[in-house]
């Protein structure tokens, strides 16, 4: 269900980059996004609470995070490296600026940094 959700989201943000042109059934790709977004976090918050629901079993707070890490981590730093080697701008990663980012992006803390400002160094 969660792909589902996924691909809801998917085909409406395709259909908002083509401008919305016609298309078949495209009255219903207009609320699409919204309802995955809502179905995929619904999903997703229900099996991250599931791994907790079972009161005989001590699971300990370490092991999930650990879990979620080895999740997230490996497709989370295969896509910055993606964007990295096709969209940063050449002449700032190996700035300052681009190395504080290239930092951030791979210590999970580029959240700190709300709107990054390339600096002239």
């Amino acid at each position: 269900m969660r792909a589902i959700a996924a691909s809801a989201v998917v085909a409406h943000h395709l259909y908002d980059l083509a401008n919305g042109g016609s298309l078949f059934g495209a009255t219903l790709l207009e609320g699409f996004g919204e309802w995955g977004v809502d179905l995929f976090f619904l999903l997703s918050a229900y099996l991250l609470c599931e791994y907790f629901w079972h009161p005989n079993e001590r699971r300990p707070l370490r092991v999930f995070y650990v879990r979620r890490a080895l999740r997230i981590a490996p497709a989370y730093y295969a896509c910055v490296g993606v964007l990295f080697a096709l969209f940063a701008n050449r002449t700032l990663i190996l700035s300052k600026f681009g190395l504080a980012q290239i930092a951030a992006s791979g210590s999970f803390t580029h959240w700190l940094f709300p709107q990054p400002r390339a600096h002239s160094t």
